[in-house]
This record gives C-alpha cells, structure tokens and sequence, in this order.
C-alpha cells in the first residue's frame, strides 16, 4: 500500500511513527525483529560467499600441491634409474669382455673381475625404505672409482 507520500515502503523496514498513526507495540517489534532477520540473513549470506571462495581457493591449492607432489616422485624415480643404470653399466661392461674372451676351451665359470664388480655396484644402491611419499623412489649412490 503506497504511503501518503508517493513512496512505496521498503521491504523489512520499519515504519515511522507520525502524529495521528496507531501503532501497536506488537506491530513495532515485530518490524523492528524482521528488520534484525533480514540483516543477519544477508550477513550469513556474506558470510556464506567467503567460505565458498576459501574453499575454492583451498581445493585449488590442494590440486596444485598433488600435482607438484607427483612431479617430483617421478624426478625422484627417474633420478634413481639414472643412478641405477649408471652403477650397472660398468658391471655389463665386464660381462661383455667376458664374454668376449671366452674360448671353447674355457672352463664354465665367470671371470673374477664380473663378478666381484656386481657386489659393488649393487651395494652402492640403497634398498632402505624410501619415506611414505616416495616410497617407489630408491637412492643410488654414483659410482666410485
């Protein structure tokens, strides 16, 4: 209902008291209560969109981290294969020449110098339990002489 004024009220506010107006106390508080709901129903709402936008943020972060996370085991991994590789290639080597300077007269057993390298090479090489993120990971130590 339009006021006297020409204005429409606004929604939840409350009226004014003007001489000759009967209001009824009742009538003031509950506008007055529905004025104070509606405040705190748009500050829940304010309140409503920050969480949502930390949330967001923090599952973004979080995605960003488990990428990041999975990039560096798989550099971890790869690292330890170099090594790996790296430490057993001296050990083929020998198998090579050993084979290379076996003779149908040569009696079946493997050259002394292959087979004391494989020890070697494999002791370099740590099979300790890598830590709980890395736990595919293994470190080899580079080779020595």
């Amino acid at each position: 209902m339009p006021e006297p004024s020409g204005r429409e009220p606004h929604a939840g506010s409350v009226p004014e008291r003007r001489a000759g107006d009967e209001f009824d106390d009742d009538d003031l508080a509950a506008d007055e209560a529905a004025a104070v709901v509606e405040s705190d129903i748009a500050e829940l709402h304010n309140e409503r969109t920050e969480l949502v936008d930390t949330l967001r943020r923090v599952q973004a972060d979080f995605e960003n981290y488990r990428k990041r996370v999975l990039r560096e085991q798989t550099a971890l991994v790869d690292r330890a294969t170099d090594r790996l590789v790296e430490g057993l290639l001296p050990v083929l080597d020998s198998f090579e020449g050993a084979l290379a300077s076996i003779t149908p007269d040569t009696p079946e057993r493997s050259p002394p110098t292959a087979r004391s390298s494989i020890p070697t090479s494999t002791k370099r090489c740590s099979t300790t339990k890598a830590p709980p993120s890395h736990a595919s990971a293994r470190r080899c130590a580079p080779a020595t002489g």
